[in-house]
Protein backbone atom coordinates (compact mmCIF):
# COMPACT_ATOMS: atom_id res chain seq x y z
CA UNK A 1 0.00 0.00 0.00
CA UNK A 2 1.33 3.47 -0.98
CA UNK A 3 1.19 6.47 1.22
CA UNK A 4 0.06 9.85 -0.15
CA UNK A 5 2.95 12.20 -0.96
CA UNK A 6 2.88 15.76 0.38
CA UNK A 7 5.14 18.35 -1.28
CA UNK A 8 7.72 18.25 -4.06
CA UNK A 9 10.92 16.28 -4.46
CA UNK A 10 14.27 18.03 -4.60
CA UNK A 11 14.57 17.27 -8.34
CA UNK A 12 11.20 18.86 -9.06
CA UNK A 13 12.14 21.99 -7.10
CA UNK A 14 15.48 22.26 -8.95
CA UNK A 15 13.70 22.03 -12.31
CA UNK A 16 11.30 24.80 -11.32
CA UNK A 17 14.18 27.01 -10.18
CA UNK A 18 16.08 26.43 -13.45
CA UNK A 19 12.99 27.26 -15.53
CA UNK A 20 12.39 30.44 -13.50
CA UNK A 21 16.05 31.42 -13.98
CA UNK A 22 15.85 30.96 -17.74
CA UNK A 23 12.68 33.05 -17.93
CA UNK A 24 14.28 35.79 -15.82
CA UNK A 25 17.41 35.76 -18.03
CA UNK A 26 15.18 36.39 -21.04
CA UNK A 27 12.86 38.97 -19.45
CA UNK A 28 15.23 41.21 -17.46
CA UNK A 29 17.34 42.49 -20.42
CA UNK A 30 14.16 43.24 -22.37
CA UNK A 31 12.71 45.10 -19.40
CA UNK A 32 15.90 47.18 -19.00
CA UNK A 33 15.92 48.01 -22.72
CA UNK A 34 12.28 49.05 -22.47
CA UNK A 35 13.09 51.40 -19.57
CA UNK A 36 15.94 53.00 -21.56
CA UNK A 37 13.69 53.54 -24.58
CA UNK A 38 11.06 55.12 -22.32
CA UNK A 39 13.66 57.50 -20.85
CA UNK A 40 14.78 58.44 -24.38
CA UNK A 41 11.14 59.25 -25.19
CA UNK A 42 10.94 61.47 -22.10
CA UNK A 43 14.13 63.24 -23.26
CA UNK A 44 12.49 63.80 -26.66
CA UNK A 45 9.42 65.18 -24.91
CA UNK A 46 11.64 67.55 -22.93
CA UNK A 47 13.28 68.63 -26.20
CA UNK A 48 9.83 69.46 -27.55
CA UNK A 49 9.02 71.51 -24.44
CA UNK A 50 12.23 73.53 -24.94
CA UNK A 51 11.32 74.04 -28.59
CA UNK A 52 7.92 75.36 -27.52
CA UNK A 53 9.63 77.71 -25.06
CA UNK A 54 11.88 79.04 -27.86
CA UNK A 55 8.87 79.46 -30.14
CA UNK A 56 6.93 81.21 -27.35
CA UNK A 57 9.80 83.67 -26.89
CA UNK A 58 9.93 84.29 -30.66
CA UNK A 59 6.18 84.89 -30.85
CA UNK A 60 6.42 87.54 -28.14
CA UNK A 61 9.44 89.17 -29.84
CA UNK A 62 8.21 89.60 -33.43
CA UNK A 63 9.63 86.30 -34.70
CA UNK A 64 13.17 86.90 -33.43
CA UNK A 65 14.78 83.92 -31.71
CA UNK A 66 17.14 84.35 -28.80
CA UNK A 67 20.43 82.52 -28.30
CA UNK A 68 20.60 83.59 -24.65
CA UNK A 69 19.49 81.15 -21.99
CA UNK A 70 18.22 83.96 -19.77
CA UNK A 71 15.60 84.84 -22.39
CA UNK A 72 14.23 81.31 -22.80
CA UNK A 73 14.39 79.93 -19.25
CA UNK A 74 11.23 81.77 -18.05
CA UNK A 75 9.25 79.93 -20.74
CA UNK A 76 10.59 76.45 -19.86
CA UNK A 77 8.25 74.60 -17.47
CA UNK A 78 9.87 74.23 -14.03
CA UNK A 79 8.60 70.65 -13.85
CA UNK A 80 10.98 69.52 -16.63
CA UNK A 81 12.93 66.58 -15.17
CA UNK A 82 15.93 64.64 -16.42
CA UNK A 83 14.62 61.06 -16.70
CA UNK A 84 18.06 59.57 -16.00
CA UNK A 85 18.70 61.15 -12.61
CA UNK A 86 15.33 62.65 -11.57
CA UNK A 87 16.78 66.15 -11.13
CA UNK A 88 15.73 69.26 -13.04
CA UNK A 89 16.59 68.99 -16.72
CA UNK A 90 19.76 70.81 -17.74
CA UNK A 91 19.32 73.10 -20.74
CA UNK A 92 22.59 74.19 -22.38
CA UNK A 93 22.69 77.07 -24.88
CA UNK A 94 25.66 76.98 -27.26
CA UNK A 95 26.75 79.53 -29.82
CA UNK A 96 27.54 76.72 -32.29
CA UNK A 97 26.71 73.10 -32.99
CA UNK A 98 27.98 70.78 -30.22
CA UNK A 99 31.38 69.27 -30.83
CA UNK A 100 33.06 66.58 -28.74
CA UNK A 101 32.14 68.08 -25.37
CA UNK A 102 30.68 65.31 -23.25
CA UNK A 103 27.16 65.96 -22.04
CA UNK A 104 25.31 63.89 -19.45
CA UNK A 105 22.34 61.73 -20.38
CA UNK A 106 19.14 63.73 -20.65
CA UNK A 107 20.92 67.08 -21.20
CA UNK A 108 19.06 69.36 -23.61
CA UNK A 109 21.19 71.41 -26.03
CA UNK A 110 19.99 74.43 -28.00
CA UNK A 111 22.22 75.90 -30.70
CA UNK A 112 21.81 78.06 -33.84
CA UNK A 113 20.74 76.35 -37.05
CA UNK A 114 23.50 76.47 -39.64
CA UNK A 115 23.65 75.36 -43.26
CA UNK A 116 27.17 74.93 -44.66
CA UNK A 117 28.53 76.91 -41.71
CA UNK A 118 26.16 79.86 -42.23
CA UNK A 119 23.76 80.78 -39.43
CA UNK A 120 20.22 80.76 -40.85
CA UNK A 121 18.70 82.50 -37.83
CA UNK A 122 16.88 79.51 -36.39
CA UNK A 123 17.87 76.96 -33.79
CA UNK A 124 18.21 73.23 -33.27
CA UNK A 125 17.18 71.42 -30.10
CA UNK A 126 19.14 68.27 -29.27
CA UNK A 127 19.04 65.83 -26.39
CA UNK A 128 21.53 63.26 -25.13
CA UNK A 129 20.10 59.76 -25.22
CA UNK A 130 20.84 56.49 -23.44
CA UNK A 131 24.09 55.68 -25.22
CA UNK A 132 25.36 59.27 -25.30
CA UNK A 133 24.30 60.00 -28.87
CA UNK A 134 22.68 63.32 -29.73
CA UNK A 135 19.03 63.13 -30.74
CA UNK A 136 17.85 66.04 -32.89
CA UNK A 137 14.41 67.53 -32.90
CA UNK A 138 13.55 67.88 -36.56
CA UNK A 139 11.52 70.94 -37.39
CA UNK A 140 9.24 71.24 -40.39
CA UNK A 141 11.36 71.11 -43.51
CA UNK A 142 10.38 73.30 -46.45
CA UNK A 143 12.16 70.93 -48.84
CA UNK A 144 15.47 69.16 -49.39
CA UNK A 145 17.18 72.11 -51.13
CA UNK A 146 16.13 74.92 -48.80
CA UNK A 147 18.18 76.56 -46.06
CA UNK A 148 15.16 77.48 -43.91
CA UNK A 149 16.30 81.12 -44.08
CA UNK A 150 12.83 82.21 -45.25
CA UNK A 151 11.13 80.45 -42.36
CA UNK A 152 13.56 81.75 -39.74
CA UNK A 153 14.15 85.26 -41.07
CA UNK A 154 13.97 88.25 -38.77
CA UNK A 155 10.49 89.75 -39.02
CA UNK A 156 11.35 92.79 -36.94
CA UNK A 157 11.71 95.04 -39.91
Amino acid sequence: MRTKRNGFTVIELMIYVVIAGILAAIAIPNFIALQNRAKDKITRSNMHMVQLACEHYAIQNDGVYSCRAEDIVPFVPPSLKNPWNGKSAEVVFLGHAPADRPFGKGTLIVHPRTVNGVDTGGYVVRGVGFDGTLMSLQLTDAGPDTTHSDYYRDFSG
